[in-house]
């Protein structure tokens, strides 16, 4: 669950995966037992009237930081209800199996521990490397659980929010574009039980094939990606060791005039600062894009047409994201600044 600013009265959240209910009972998994899901729900509702009767004898002012505190804390149980109900001791024992039936004690210039690398130079998250180097006998379970998860934590969460479907679908499109591994998994897999996994698979267990076949591309934009990186953290340090000096000046002044000045030479150099990263931002994702092409056919050659549109799906939605750090992209989101035309896909 992403936690954000919220109030009663606006409703709105973001879950990790929704989508639009399915036959009156499921949000993305038709296999979650019914038991669950009524459990789920009447934790939510619990939850709700709970808090209802806490900000009461509190006397919470409504869309304050402390109501999205208190509705946060409540809100957790669903979290912690789902987390209990997927991670069981069968399910984390099987977790640890995989985990050992990875561990390469020889490994050779062909060995599949060199995948999880090759993916990384890729551009990919842990997370989507994680899944696609599972061996086949493992992803499905690791699928299946996790959608089931998020299943159960969908219908606490929406039965502590009183079923909101304009919510749902407000933030279906985030959800979706949040990353190409959640996409695919919200639009297809879960839907369908994950009854086909062999493109991850191939993909995964080939990356050093198709890594090769690109091997060119991918080299370069690596380099160029260290570089800009580096230029960028730098600039945005300096930037913000500036900013710093602003606001020690701004906590010692009373001079009406000077503060005002103060906050728009911080906003001009903020504004300024993002403006170059944008456009050193572009030239990575100008690169990213020529290597995508390259990648993408060796992948179809190798997996075929199917793979090929999963794999362009992964490295292509939320790259940006994945890109930036944490605190550079927070300062974009707050100047409502659009990404380069060039990285327009990307984000």
């Amino acid at each position: 669950m992403i936690y954000f600013k919220i109030s009663i009265q606006k409703v709105l959240f973001i879950t990790l995966l929704c989508v639009s209910i399915i036959n009156g009972n499921h949000f993305i998994y038709e296999k979650t037992p019914i038991e669950l899901i009524e459990s789920g729900r009447n934790i939510g509702i619990t939850q709700r009237n709970l808090m209802k009767e806490f900000i009461s004898q509190k006397n919470i002012i409504p869309n304050s930081d402390e109501e999205t505190e208190i509705i946060n804390h409540f809100l957790n149980k669903c979290h912690e209800y789902s987390q209990k109900v997927g991670y069981d001791e069968e399910y984390i024992k099987f977790l640890e199996s995989v985990a050992l039936s990875e561990v390469d004690t020889h490994p050779s210039s062909e060995s599949h521990y060199h995948h999880p690398k090759i993916l990384d130079l890729m551009s990919l998250d842990d997370a989507t490397i994680s899944f696609l180097t599972t061996p086949i006998n493992g992803m499905k379970k690791i699928l299946q659980r996790q959608c089931l998860i998020n299943e159960v934590d969908f219908q606490c969460v929406d039965s502590f929010f009183g079923t909101n479907n304009y919510v749902t679908s407000e933030k279906i499109d985030i959800i979706r574009s949040s990353g190409g591994f959640a996409k695919l998994m919200l639009d297809e897999e879960c839907p369908n039980n994950g009854d086909d996994l062999n493109d991850y698979h191939c993909i995964g267990t080939t990356a050093k094939e198709y890594g090769k076949q690109c091997s060119t591309s991918l080299k370069f934009y690596n380099m160029t990606k260290y570089d800009v990186d580096h230029k960028i953290l730098n600039l945005f340090a300096s930037a913000i060791s500036e900013i710093d000096k602003f606001n020690d000046i701004l906590e010692k002044t009373n001079d009406l005039e000077e503060r005002i000045k103060i906050k728009r030479d911080t906003e001009i150099l903020l504004s300024s600062t993002l403006k170059t990263i944008s456009q050193m931002e572009g030239s990575k994702c100008r690169l990213f894009y020529q290597l995508g092409k390259c990648l993408k056919s060796s992948v179809i050659n190798l997996c075929g047409k199917d793979a090929g549109r999963k794999f362009e799906i992964m490295i292509q939605v939320g790259y940006l994201r994945r890109e930036r750090f944490n605190d550079i992209n927070d300062a974009f989101l707050a100047l409502n600044m659009e990404p380069h035309r060039s990285c327009g896909n990307l984000y």
